[in-house]
């Protein structure tokens, strides 16, 4: 974070302030783990944020998933954990070994193309075999034979 001394001193244009508004609230609703939340208010509950789904607004007595950021609900006696799918330590631990994006998912994420033929979709195809490693036989070496000796020998030098 800023300290109040550099926020005095340090100029912003409208577009910096707004892109370190929006870290500034992607950091505060940030959540880790995974749990279910039942709705505990007589009422139908409307939740800070937006569920990985969608929802917002939750009928009494009926169920949402979240992450821990829905905790403040269930200090303030809203809501009820109901049960606790990934805790914090394991999506850590998932975001730390989490595989590299390849190239796969890239050419999957292209929108098909319509042709004379029909739909061609975008498929990671396997490399070809090469043609000498199709299937290995067992070959006595061939021996060096040397095609010329004389690396003039054909070549005829014309002057004129």
């Amino acid at each position: 974070m800023v300290s109040m001394r550099d926020r005095r001193t340090r100029k912003m244009n409208q577009y910096q302030r707004l892109v370190e508004h929006k870290a500034k609230i992607d950091y505060y609703r940030s959540g880790e783990g995974l749990f279910i939340f039942r709705n505990k208010t007589g009422g139908t509950l409307e939740l800070p944020k937006p569920t990985s789904s969608g929802m917002t607004h939750v009928a009494p007595g009926k169920e949402w998933q979240g992450d821990d950021y829905y905790m403040a609900l269930v200090h303030k006696n809203e809501a009820v954990m109901v049960k606790c799918l990934l805790t914090p330590e394991q999506t850590k631990a998932a975001k730390q070994k989490e595989i590299p994006v390849t190239e796969t998912k890239l050419i999957l994420d292209q929108p098909d193309k319509v042709t004379h033929q029909g739909t061609v979709e975008h498929v990671v195809v396997d490399a070809p075999k090469a043609l000498n490693e199709a299937a290995p036989t067992v070959k006595k070496p061939q021996e060096d034979v040397l095609i010329t000796e004389d690396p003039m020998d054909g070549v005829d030098i014309l002057l004129g």
